[in-house]
C-alpha cells in the first residue's frame, strides 16, 4: 500500500518474502527495481548488485537470464574450444534444469501448498488436474533431456557424450518458456 505513492525500501535474507513481495508488487502494478548486496570472492560484504542472485529470481526472470546467456553462447561459440563450450553449455543446462524445478515449485505445487507458511489451499486443488498428458510429458522429456547436459553425473565414456548445440539448447529453452506461458495461464 505505501509503495503506491511513495519509495519503500527492504531489506530482507528471506527469498521466499522476495518472491511474494515481487508477485504482489506485479499484482498491484507497482514497480519494483532490484538490489542486492553481497559478499566479494574475498568475503568482504557490501557489494552491490543491480539484480537479485539467480536463487531469488522468478521462473520469468530466469528464463530472460538463460536467453541472455544462451544468445552470448552463441555469439562466442566459433571462438570456444570444445572443453570450455560443454563446461559453459553445462552449467547453462543446469541453471535451466533448476527453472524448471522452480516452475513446477511455484506455479504448481505452490498453488496448492505455500511452502514457506505451510499452508494447504483445498480450493486450489482442483489445478493439478489441468495438467494434462502432454504437459507431463513435455516436462518429462525435457527434464531429462537437459538433466543429462549439465554436470552432476560422470558421463559414460561408453556414450561418448557430446554437449548440445545452441540450436538444441534454444529448442529446450523455447519449451521451458511455452510451457511456463501455457500452465501459469
Amino acid at each position: 500500500e505505501f509503495a503506491a505513492d511513495r519509495q519503500v525500501i527492504v531489506f530482507t535474507h528471506d527469498i521466499v518474502f522476495v518472491g511474494d513481495l515481487t508477485k504482489a508488487a506485479e499484482a498491484a502494478q507497482i514497480a519494483v527495481t532490484e538490489r542486492s548486496v553481497e559478499r566479494e570472492g574475498t568475503g568482504k560484504p557490501g557489494a552491490c548488485r543491480e539484480h537479485h542472485p539467480w536463487k531469488a529470481r522468478d521462473a520469468g526472470q530466469r528464463l530472460n537470464d538463460l536467453a541472455k546467456d544462451l544468445a552470448r553462447m552463441k555469439a562466442d561459440r566459433a571462438s570456444l574450444d570444445e572443453q570450455t563450450y560443454e563446461t559453459r553449455s553445462a552449467e547453462w543446462a543446469g541453471k535451466l534444469s533448476e527453472t524448471w524445478e522452480r516452475i513446477l515449485v511455484l506455479e504448481v505445487v505452490g498453488q496448492v501448498f505455500d511452502l514457506g507458511t505451510q499452508e494447504v489451499r483445498p480450493r486450489k486443488f482442483r489445478l493439478l488436474a489441468k495438467i494434462t498428458e502432454t504437459d507431463d510429458a513435455d516436462f518429462q522429456a525435457s527434464y531429462g533431456r537437459v538433466s543429462q547436459w549439465a554436470r552432476r553425473h560422470d558421463k559414460s565414456t561408453a556414450v561418448n557424450y557430446v554437449a548440445p548445440t545452441t540450436d538444441e539448447m534454444q529448442a529446450e529453452l523455447d519449451l521451458v518458456k511455452a510451457w511456463f506461458e501455457r500452465v501459469r495461464k
